[in-house]
């Protein structure tokens, strides 16, 4: 199968107030998203979430 990274941009905490994420490995596993990223979405932090993604993926 292919490997196709998943970042899911929600503003669910915006919205809510709630912080919705996953900070753990575990979390990541159960929902099935390689990271998550907040709207309003900052781009620097997309970008350095893109960077380490990938750099990870190298290792």
């Amino acid at each position: 199968g292919k490997d196709i990274p998943v970042f899911i941009l929600t503003s669910a905490t915006y919205e809510t107030g709630f912080k919705f994420g996953a900070s753990t490995s575990e979390e990541k596993e159960w929902i099935k998203a390689d990271e998550f990223v907040n709207k309003p979405v900052i781009i620097e932090e997309l970008v350095q979430k893109l960077e380490n993604y990938f750099q990870l993926k190298e290792k």
